[in-house]
């Protein structure tokens, strides 16, 4: 990482404990609003890429808050690929993150200027998973088993998505094997035609609203019970053959959402 000039501790901190403070009327968890509050400071400009932060009982000291809910509150900025934590060096602000290009499925709009958020994807993980609904029942069955990514997609910094795919292992295994950047740093969909000749010809869509699953509102940042959209896509290659499931769960916000970038088979809207 190329080292920015020093940034006195005291004085992000300030920055910090100012920009959490001017949270105090929010009713989500504290650990969210810390997030929210180091987020505006990286995306307003103050806390610039390489910039080293605070520690963490510096962190405490300037906002009141527990060593946990600090703690809790920086995993989610690794998470989101907002910072970075050096062993035996500290915490710097990441500056290697790209925004994805050609979000085919779903896209929002700034509600100020109409133009579209850029959109960042950090890894959450990475499985070999078993049979099991709804996937394979999208999918149709497969004797490998599957491949499954999950990943938090951020939206210009103001709000975070969930997205989880599931592909035939038999296909897509490689994708186990690929480097973590190649999976962060692209849409899924490009990245299966250019590696995989695989490409997404046709997909079908579905959304309905529902509350999110605990793990899932904790991953971005929202109340748990919080009802959402969930959008579900599968697409499908040459030959009609289904080769992606997806599913999206996207957060009440004031940004518009555009769905079906592409062309798409079929939309569907139900209410739970």
């Amino acid at each position: 990482m190329t080292e920015a000039p020093p940034l006195d501790p005291i004085d992000a901190g300030a920055l910090i404990s100012e920009s959490f403070a001017g949270t105090s009327g929010s009713r989500l968890p504290k650990h969210v609003r810390l997030y929210d509050a180091v987020a505006a400071q990286i995306d307003t400009g103050h806390l610039t890429a390489a910039r080293k932060l605070p520690g963490e009982r510096d962190l405490c000291d300037a906002t009141g808050l527990s060593l946990g809910t600090v703690q809790k509150a920086l995993g989610m900025l690794v998470t989101d690929g907002r910072i970075v934590r050096e062993h035996g060096r500290g915490t710097f602000v990441r500056g290697d993150r790209r925004p994805l290009t050609e979000m085919w499925h779903y896209r929002f709009r700034d509600p100020a200027t109409g133009t579209h958020l850029p959109v960042y994807a950090t890894l959450a993980g990475r499985e070999h998973v078993a049979a099991g609904s709804p996937w394979s029942d999208a999918l149709g069955p497969d004797d490998a088993g599957y491949v499954r990514i999950t990943r938090v997609v951020s939206i210009a910094g103001r709000f975070r998505c969930w997205s989880e795919m599931h592909l035939p292992f038999h296909r897509f295994g490689g994708l186990m094997r690929l480097p973590r950047a190649d999976i962060e740093s692209i849409n899924l969909k490009q990245l299966l035609a250019a590696k995989f000749a695989a490409p997404t010809l046709a997909t079908t869509q579905t959304v309905i609203i529902r509350s999110f699953p605990n793990d899932v509102a904790e991953a971005i940042g929202t109340e748990p019970g919080t009802p959402g959209l969930l959008l579900s896509i599968t697409g499908a290659s040459r030959g009609g053959v289904p080769i992606t499931f997806q599913r999206i769960h996207v957060p009440q916000s004031d940004c518009e959402l555009e769905i079906g970038v592409d062309a798409v088979s079929s939309i569907t809207a139900a209410a739970a």
